[in-house]
């Protein structure tokens, strides 16, 4: 069964001298799994604090994010076995859909 895992994080990290760096800052706040489709399965909405997600999934996916997205508007390929980072608005969903 293919499975795609999403963590959703509040905000950016920093470096000892709070300087940005490009690393989620943890603890993670909601970890979330989908098992996607042919036509597309949406995530729960993301947390009111929730500013990143971070997605990786054992299946080639394609994504999409927002209020109600749907799974024709799934366009961002996602190859199996690769972990990508995405900047989010609260309340906002992701739908997968496999290729």
């Amino acid at each position: 069964m293919a499975t795609v895992y999403i963590t959703e994080y509040e905000d950016a990290g920093d470096d000892y001298s709070r300087h940005l760096i490009q690393v989620a800052q943890t603890p993670e706040a909601v970890a979330q799994t989908v098992t996607p489709d042919g036509t597309g399965v949406l995530s729960s909405a993301f947390g009111a604090r929730t500013g990143i997600v971070r997605v990786a999934a054992d299946v080639a996916v394609l994504l999409a994010f927002g209020v109600t997205p749907i799974g024709a508007d799934a366009k961002t390929y996602l190859p199996s076995g690769i972990v990508e980072y995405f900047s989010v608005v609260p309340g906002q969903k992701v739908i997968c859909k496999t290729v």
